[in-house]
């Protein structure tokens, strides 16, 4: 088939449907009718290499990738849907599969999906899939051991541009405090704040290049941002007590990476019923080596609901959005978190997709903020027309982020959700002023600062545009309600 890429593997389907599937190199497949030499569908599953498929039963398509991930679609319908994925083991060039076909009439109904990896190790899977049917069959019956209940939760993020928060305060009294609270009057039951240029990058890119001095570059990076990350977390604890003086806040996460630093604050009594915290971290910058670029990722419980929130900081410049897909598209891949400890009642009900808790897309509620550095795919004059016209569809159009996960099936975050932007894009400010840039480059006006979630959460409240000049970025703030699992066991 022409425009699909060389076929690495081949499968084919039961007699009764008469097809032929051909996996190829960059991720698609292509169906076949047998005895006849055309594709008659051509379906992209993925950017990576397939190197190995079995059908099951029909209306099952199993692949190994090159990435050591193992995806499960159902067929049966004209678009196929992704049933269950995970991580056999770390990227291969070689991986083997067989289904034990025999199975459903010799092992009590049972079929068994076998794969091989190039080193040597072998798993041995469910090719029914029953816990996940099991899993499904429950969800369906939910209201008799499943109970729920309210929770807020209020996401900040801010590109600082190495502003210290002495600097904020000078610009902006009191703003620390009306960020991090939000319009509820008692606060919200968890915050999360990320910032971006905790420290400035580009001088001590500069230094290093300069110098040489790489060790000690990087010691005076990590004095900087160590001295930034404790001032900054000083003053949020401040803002939660001004803002929030009846109300108890415990930090149950912070972490930070070069530029980037996350904070987790929960209400006390919320905190009581959070456990299983873990956090990752992905560097993209300098092709993977160094931490200017990338990601912090948390994960935690609340009761029996999981959340996982991504700070990142993908590449900058008006062009380089192929490199941006690609930053957080190994984000997505590269993140590994440690499955938590089983519960009592055990682990399947937290995740989704039929994950296990070790990737980002596993939890049922999912945030993405940070300087994602989109840029609109615009000319500066007519930006800036549509902006003083508060004409905000005009810029949401030709924005490129919303471009790409439109046109892309394939776009790391085109199951995340994002209502149209709404405010005057965040970026880039002459500092001190409510100026756009003025400097020679005069870079064109853009939303590079972003909120984006999936799964369960309902936004009740995004906001940008305060008065707030000490960055050449705006902040901007995102308020959510969702309801929380509890497993109860059997109801009387």
């Amino acid at each position: 088939e022409r425009h699909v890429a060389e076929a690495t593997c081949l499968t084919v389907g039961s007699s009764s449907s008469g097809l032929v599937y051909t996996g190829h190199a960059d991720g698609r497949v292509c169906v076949w009718r047998w005895g006849e030499r055309r594709v008659i569908a051509t379906v992209s599953v993925s950017v990576y290499r397939i190197l190995c498929m079995s059908e099951v039963l029909g209306h099952q398509l199993w692949m190994g990738f090159s990435t050591g991930r193992i995806m499960v679609y159902d067929i049966t319908a004209r678009v196929w849907k992704l049933c269950k994925e995970w991580q056999a083991g770390e990227e291969v060039t070689g991986v083997a599969m067989c289904v034990d076909r025999l199975g459903a009439a010799t092992m009590n109904g049972q079929i068994i999906v076998v794969t091989a990896l190039e080193d040597g190790r072998m798993g041995v899977w469910d090719g029914l899939c029953l816990e996940d049917w099991v899993e499904g069959r429950m969800e369906t019956r939910e209201a008799e051991y499943v109970s729920y209940t309210p929770l807020t939760m209020r996401l900040v993020t801010w590109n600082i541009d190495a502003r210290k928060p002495k600097e904020v305060d000078a610009s902006a009294p009191d703003f620390v405090e009306h960020w991090v609270k939000g319009g509820d009057p008692h606060g919200p039951d968890l915050l999360f704040v990320g910032v971006q240029e905790l420290v400035d990058l580009e001088s001590k890119k500069v230094t290093a290049s300069k110098s040489f001095l790489v060790s000690e570059t990087k010691r005076f990076l990590e004095e900087d941002t160590t001295a930034h990350y404790r001032a900054w977390r000083d003053r949020l604890e401040k803002a939660l007590f001004n803002a929030c003086p009846h109300t108890s806040y415990e930090l149950i996460h912070g972490r930070d990476m070069v530029g980037l630093s996350s904070w987790v604050y929960a209400r006390s009594s919320v905190a009581a019923q959070i456990s299983g915290v873990s956090a990752c971290q992905v560097k993209t910058g300098f092709g993977g080596l160094h931490g200017n670029k990338g990601a912090l990722v948390v994960r935690f419980l609340v009761r029996d609901t999981s959340v996982c929130w991504v700070n990142c900081h993908l590449a900058a410049g008006q062009s380089q959005t192929p490199q941006r897909n690609t930053d957080a598209a190994n984000i997505l891949r590269l993140s590994r978190l440690p499955a938590p400890p089983l519960t009592t009642v055990g682990s399947r009900h937290l995740w989704v997709d039929g994950g296990d808790g070790t990737r980002i897309t596993d939890h049922a509620v999912g945030l993405w903020s940070g300087d994602l550095n989109y840029r609109i795919s615009m000319d500066r004059t007519h930006v800036e027309r549509a902006i003083q016209a508060r004409d905000w569809s005009v810029l949401w159009a030709a924005d490129q982020l919303r471009q790409q996960r439109e046109a892309n099936p394939l776009h790391a975050l085109r199951s995340w959700t994002e209502p149209p932007l709404d405010f005057a894009p965040t970026y880039k400010y002459d500092r001190g002023s409510d100026t756009y840039d003025t400097s020679e480059k005069r870079r064109v006006p853009a939303w590079c600062d972003r909120i984006l979630h999936r799964s369960t959460p309902q936004v009740k409240l995004r906001r940008s545009g305060w008065e707030v000049r000490a960055s050449d970025h705006r902040p901007i703030a995102a308020s959510f309600s969702l309801r929380v699992k509890v497993v109860d066991g059997p109801k009387e």
